[in-house]
């Protein structure tokens, strides 16, 4: 979706050059605020059940001590995953040598998704569906299917 995007609307720098912020503080990580620790405890019991969670919110296995305020949380695999697709394009997240990974750890939380639904996906852009909620605001959301 972000390819077609980029394809759509452009874009002041290239297709490679437009992942380097992320990576870079991926890999250099984020301070934890007092907000985001005060969510992260929120969900405790949800993250520690869930392997992929684990590996991005626990400090500590052992104790299963959760980062908390002022903690760095560093996004290597998502870091090196977005090397990837800048480096080889799309075509390695929807067809390639991510599309494998991604598929079975989807299926191994058990969701059906299969490398065919992945490389079989179509961007449709559409003008989005406007509510007004009020004299002053509107809300817009995207057309089904979506999440």
């Amino acid at each position: 979706a972000y390819r077609k995007a980029y394809s759509e609307f452009g874009g002041g720098v290239s297709w490679k050059e437009l992942f380097q912020p992320t990576i870079q503080l991926c890999r250099e990580g984020i301070v934890i605020t007092k907000i985001q620790a005060t969510a992260i405890n929120e969900v405790k019991a949800d993250i520690l059940k869930d392997p992929g969670m684990r590996k991005i919110y626990v400090k500590n296995n052992q104790t299963n001590e959760l980062y908390g305020e002022g903690d760095t949380i560093q996004r290597l695999k998502l870091a090196r995953t977005l090397e990837i697709i800048a480096e080889k394009g799309d075509d390695a997240f929807y067809t390639g040598e991510l599309a494998d990974v991604i598929v079975k750890e989807i299926q191994d939380q058990g969701g059906i998704i299969t490398k065919e639904d992945l490389s079989n996906y179509q961007v449709d852009f559409r003008e989005a569906i406007q509510v007004n909620l009020n004299e002053s605001l509107t809300a817009f959301v995207s057309y089904p299917p979506t999440s």
